[in-house]
């Protein structure tokens, strides 16, 4: 699973011999199975990835399309929705390994409060201020950083929370939960 963080123009080279070009935008999301590689960056800008190797896949990934639902929760601390049905939070790729959530808050507004129950790695995409309140508990400052990565071991321990965007700029993040 990788997301890419700035523009990728690529030759990517395989054992056999070949080679094929690849070229993707910034902040995009992209499944890879495994496979043994060598990478050159064919353009004259430097390129930036974030990889998420899923230790488990061991045969390719299939796509699923996520069941839709609708949530009967109120969206409050005491009555949070899941992540993956939270307004702000879209599922955009799934397979068996992975749901991949494209989260966008723009200034100003704030998500439902929201469970987080699956191990999951956050790649920021854009540079923000936002605060964060946990279910029972004051907002908290949580400034965001273009290009940071964050894990987060919601299987273990479930946490409910909810998102402001208190500056002047979009709040973009790919959340990338790992499926058991």
């Amino acid at each position: 699973m990788g997301v890419t963080i700035s523009k990728n123009d690529l030759r990517v080279y395989l054992p056999d011999g070949t080679s094929k070009v690849s070229v993707r935008g910034e902040h995009e999301y992209f499944w890879s199975d495994p496979v043994t590689h060598q990478v050159e960056n064919v353009s004259d800008t430097p390129m930036q990835n974030v990889e998420i190797e899923v230790k488990r896949a061991n045969e390719a990934g299939v796509e699923v399309k996520p069941a839709a639902g609708e949530s009967k929760a109120a969206g409050t601390a005491s009555d949070p929705v899941a992540v993956e049905q939270e307004p702000h939070h879209r599922v955009v790729f799934e397979n068996q390994y992975v749901r991949v959530l494209d989260v966008v808050l723009k200034p100003g507004e704030t998500t439902l409060f929201h469970r987080h129950s699956l191990d999951s790695v956050a790649v920021q995409l854009s540079d923000a201020t936002t605060r964060r309140q946990s279910a029972g508990q004051d907002w908290v400052d949580a400034p965001v950083k273009d290009g940071s990565v964050g894990f987060s071991g919601g299987a273990k321990t479930p946490y409910v929370h909810r998102i402001t965007n208190a500056g002047s700029s979009v709040f973009h993040v790919l959340d990338v939960e790992i499926l058991p």
